[in-house]
């Protein structure tokens, strides 16, 4: 989430009072993911934040985070999780990622 949806999330704070996230992830950086919880939040502290895994979608890895975020949490039965240990990539010396 960057700040151009921010800005837009603020530019809507007096007509909305809640945000519905839609999630369909299989995962993501870690990076990425403190960035998106951060937001989420910063948009909190205005919205009612609705997070929702559907129909058949998956909600892996970084993605549950982001899911947790939601005042409001919603998983569909069929719905796939993916949960592990979170790890750290180090490159070797031909500057290859090794797990």
């Amino acid at each position: 989430m960057d700040a151009k949806k921010e800005a837009e999330f603020d530019k809507a704070k007096e007509r909305v009072s809640e945000v519905l996230l839609k999630l369909h992830s299989c995962g993501g950086s870690t990076r990425a993911v403190e960035q998106a919880v951060a937001a989420l939040k910063r948009i909190k502290k205005t919205y009612d934040l609705v997070t929702v895994v559907g129909w058949s979608h998956t909600c892996g890895s970084v993605c549950v985070p982001v899911f947790l975020q939601g005042r409001r949490r919603y998983g569909a039965l069929n719905s796939s999780w993916l949960f592990h240990e979170a790890c750290r990539q180090k490159q070797d010396t031909m500057g290859e990622p090794t797990a």
